[in-house]
């Protein structure tokens, strides 16, 4: 299987865009992401991924509150001022 068949994009997701302190391959959930590269008709495309199946598991949260809810019950702890939005993440 190839980056492109799995279903979600982590650039678009809240919990990417937090990722852990110190761990770059490590999303703000605890998840293991992974970059591929993959050759497209014209041009190079950098995909990034789920490692595995394991995020696919769960709901994605939709906006800061929910990503905070969700890190709770995965036992991670996030506050809601230390957590950037995808639009804020996008601006960086």
């Amino acid at each position: 299987m190839t980056a492109r068949e799995k279903t979600r994009d982590c650039t678009k997701c809240i919990a990417y865009c937090n990722k852990l302190g110190g761990e770059e391959n490590l999303c703000g959930l605890g998840f293991e992401v992974e970059e591929k590269i993959e050759c497209g008709y014209r041009s190079w495309d950098v995909l990034i991924r789920p490692h595995d199946d394991k995020c696919e598991k769960i709901s994605l949260p939709k906006n800061i509150e929910e990503f905070v809810e969700t890190t709770k019950t995965l036992r991670i702890e996030w506050e809601l001022d230390e957590v950037i939005s995808v639009e804020e993440a996008e601006e960086l």
